[in-house]
């Protein structure tokens, strides 16, 4: 496996929990958490152009949409970019990964929360709880980092700082 040096400078930043999450407590470590890392795609400017020319009522090529397998295979990361997820994630000891897409854009590690703050640069994770419908979600309060071959092949790392949207019943 190669090694792996982290980002020099990267940004650390703080978040507060937007109302209505509250904090609950820090996250246990050995509590398990799966890590979706999204691989960067390509060919992003292709597809917008293939999705107008189908959707444009006078082009030749309207109406005729890619398959499922064209699509895949058009946006599909770089090898090596699926490659630099998949060697940080065996060398770190994260055996449980899922590719949840034909193309490998989207690989899925499931690990501990302790493991998960080890990859993610020393960062914390804690559990917040959702006021009103009482929804809970372990998240981060700061920024995370990666190796920088890992930062340059993915686009990002969730759950990290987005919640989820919660609704309230109306009367």
């Amino acid at each position: 496996a190669s090694s792996f040096s982290l980002v020099e400078d990267a940004v650390f930043r703080e978040f507060a929990p937007p109302s209505p999450w509250a904090i609950v407590e820090h996250s246990h470590p050995a509590t398990q958490i799966e890590l979706v890392f999204a691989v960067r795609q390509q060919n992003i400017e292709i597809l917008h152009e293939v999705l107008m020319n189908v959707s444009t009522p006078h082009h030749d090529k309207y109406g005729k949409h890619l398959s499922n397998q064209a699509l895949h295979t058009l946006i599909a990361p770089k090898v090596k970019d699926i490659n630099a997820v998949l060697e940080y994630l065996d060398a770190q000891g994260i055996f449980n990964v899922t590719k949840l897409s034909p193309n490998g854009d989207l690989i899925q590690a499931t690990t501990t929360i302790g493991k998960a703050e080890m990859l993610l640069g020393g960062v914390k994770y804690v559990r917040l709880r959702h006021q009103q419908s009482g929804a809970t979600a372990h998240r981060l309060l700061s920024s995370y980092s990666l190796p920088t071959e890992v930062a340059q092949a993915v686009d990002f790392v969730s759950p990290t700082t987005h919640l989820p949207a919660s609704r309230t019943p109306r009367v």
